[in-house]
């Protein structure tokens, strides 16, 4: 009985290895699928990646070469706004070293003594405007 009893455990024992066996050939074939295509999926999102990266870069570049054409158009703007600020105080600062304030002061005196009922209407205006400069400044 111990025989029969042997042979029907080394049967078991047999199938069971055999089981496992399997089971551990499938669980491999198995994981080996699942790494490749693991391995797949991250090299194409690695490839994705790269894309967008090199697209963002271009994008990137588009931008700051479009703000940097900006930026340099209104620095041109300023230079040629401080040029022109630059030639008026010239002319303003020759203006005043070739200005006569007696000569002014005399073809003054000359326009007034020649023409006195205009130069009274323009000192009357002149009074006036001032007046409502003033004024004006009180009541804010």
């Amino acid at each position: 009985m111990q025989n029969t009893t042997g042979t029907a455990a080394e049967k078991i024992k047999n199938e069971s290895l055999k089981i496992v066996e399997d089971v551990r050939e499938k669980t491999e074939e198995k994981t080996q699928t699942i790494k490749e295509r693991l391995s797949e999926n991250l090299a194409g999102a690695a490839e994705k990646v790269h894309e967008k990266s090199d697209s963002t870069q271009q994008f990137l570049d588009e931008k700051t070469d479009n703000f940097n054409d900006f930026a340099h158009q209104k620095i041109e703007r300023v230079n040629q706004i401080g040029h022109r600020a630059a030639e008026a105080l010239g002319s303003s600062s020759e203006y005043v070293r070739n200005f006569d304030l007696e000569e002014k002061r005399r073809q003054l005196v000359e326009t007034v003594g020649q023409n006195p009922g205009k130069a009274l209407i323009f000192a009357g205006f002149a009074g006036l405007i001032v007046g409502l400069l003033i004024g004006s400044r009180k009541s804010n």
